[in-house]
């Protein structure tokens, strides 16, 4: 199960990675129509706009696995291992239940935007289910490594403050 979650968030911080370079490359393109041509799209800022939404969704557990998102550390650093253990596992816990409600919710929204036919309406019309189908999504990838890491911050605790020795799967090279 570990080696099929990392899977995906590897694959999905690809997806990431490849809607940064084409948002990069069309912010590019409407500057340079917008400047030099005269003559801007029309299409290329709304697109940008729902890009950024999946760009967003497809990183953050990733992001969340190799510990990129913001933390602040001052009271754990204070703790010996064994409750800085606890304290971080009760933390990832707590998100991942706040993960879990929010995933829901956008996918009741989600869903409910697909049976009424719901649309954006901008420069292009775009149903409005395939701009927020991608929270829920999103939302329950990063429960599942929010869920990994409470998981494993309470093994740590309860072998006391020590760090569980990696399976051979696990190991780096």
């Amino acid at each position: 199960m570990r080696k099929l979650l990392d899977t995906i968030l590897n694959a999905a911080a690809v997806v990431s990675t490849v809607i940064t370079v084409l948002v990069t490359v069309l912010l590019l393109y409407e500057v340079a129509t917008r400047y030099f041509v005269r003559h801007p799209s029309m299409w290329s800022l709304d697109f940008t706009m729902y890009s950024i939404c999946y760009l967003t969704f497809f990183g953050a557990a990733w992001l969340q696995r190799e510990g990129g998102h913001v933390r602040v550390e001052l009271l754990t650093q204070a703790l010996k291992p064994k409750y800085r253990a606890l304290v971080m596992g009760l933390t990832s816990a707590v998100a991942c239940l706040a993960c879990s409600i929010f995933c829901w919710i956008a996918a009741s929204a989600s869903l409910s935007s697909y049976f009424e036919k719901e649309f954006i309406d901008g420069s292009i019309v775009v149903p409005r289910f395939l701009v927020i189908g991608i929270m829920p999504i999103g939302l329950f990838l990063l429960a599942l490594e929010l869920f990994r890491e409470a998981w494993e911050h309470f093994e740590t605790f309860s072998v006391g403050g020590k760090e569980r020795p990696k399976g051979p799967e696990e190991m780096s090279i």
